[in-house]
């Protein structure tokens, strides 16, 4: 097992344990490891899933959520949470290791935009399809 796969399973164990625990204390990200996790688990079955223009679509709104999660628990612990303070590492764990996935995946100039317009262009099609 590389470094990145230890990396990875590490940040989705500790997201993951927190709440298998205790139940009441709501720490962790257990919802996105078991999405993420699951992603990542038929990526590596599946050269068909991993490069899919929506496993990258999927990684990049997850690093942006938990981005913005981040950053909401750091505002929050400058007002003084301090249950921000304890889930912002597990929000900005989960934001690393979905931005470093999504950047990876999206070296190619315009190659997000392509991916948002065509995944736009795939969804217009289904609701068609889906309206006959």
């Amino acid at each position: 097992m590389n470094k990145n796969t230890k990396i990875r399973w590490g940040i989705y164990a500790g997201n993951i344990v927190p709440s298998l625990i205790s139940r009441k204390l709501n720490l962790g990200n257990p919802l996105g490891v078991l999405v993420f996790g699951a992603l990542d688990l038929v990526s590596y079955y599946s050269e068909g899933v991993r490069t899919s223009k929506y496993t990258r679509l999927v990684k990049f709104a997850g690093g942006v959520y938990y981005s913005v999660s981040s950053i909401s628990d750091a505002l929050g612990v400058l007002k003084g949470s301090a249950n921000d303070l304890v889930q912002l590492p597990f929000d900005a764990s989960m934001a690393y290791l979905l931005l470093g996935d999504a950047i990876r995946s999206y070296k190619g100039k315009g190659r997000l935009s392509r991916d948002v317009r065509s995944s736009s262009y795939d969804a217009r099609g289904l609701v068609r399809k889906l309206k006959h």
